[in-house]
């Protein structure tokens, strides 16, 4: 300190510790297609940090504009099982975050796509009893709606 009849001041010593964000190692699950009320794998993330626990907050939202992303209630674990009962396409992101140090890192989108039975046809020709007779090779997997 310096001025008129001060004396000087010593601080007491502070230590500082910088610590790096928090990173996906991760991702299973990313892109899923089903049909209406079939199963879901889990979406799941795997994410590190050097020090303090991780807490999970997934996100949804039905397009990748990044203002519509919605929390999902109860969806903090870092696998987060969507419902599968309507129909469309939907997106999901994960954020991992260290708690009291405000350091976190953000999943890729996951992409679920959800298609409806109607028009949907599962065709299954047998010829003399035979499957082998019937060439499905050229067909490649998905689902195909007629």
């Amino acid at each position: 300190m310096n001025g008129s009849n001060c004396g000087s001041a010593t601080s007491e010593v502070a230590r500082i510790d910088v610590v790096r964000d928090p990173v996906i190692v991760s991702e299973k699950n990313r892109s899923q297609q089903i049909c209406v009320l079939s199963s879901l794998n889990a979406l799941e993330i795997e994410a590190n940090a050097e020090t303090g626990n991780l807490k999970y907050q997934w996100y949804a939202s039905n397009d990748t504009i990044k203002g519509n992303w919605i929390a999902i209630p109860n969806a903090t674990q870092a696998n987060y099982l969507p419902a599968s009962d309507n129909v469309g396409k939907f997106y999901y992101y994960c954020e991992a975050s260290q708690d009291a140090l405000g350091c976190s890192a953000i999943s890729s989108v996951f992409e679920v796509q959800i298609f409806d039975m109607k028009g949907l046809i599962v065709y299954t020709k047998m010829i003399d009893h035979n499957a082998n007779e019937l060439n499905i090779s050229e067909l490649n997997a998905g689902v195909y709606v007629l």
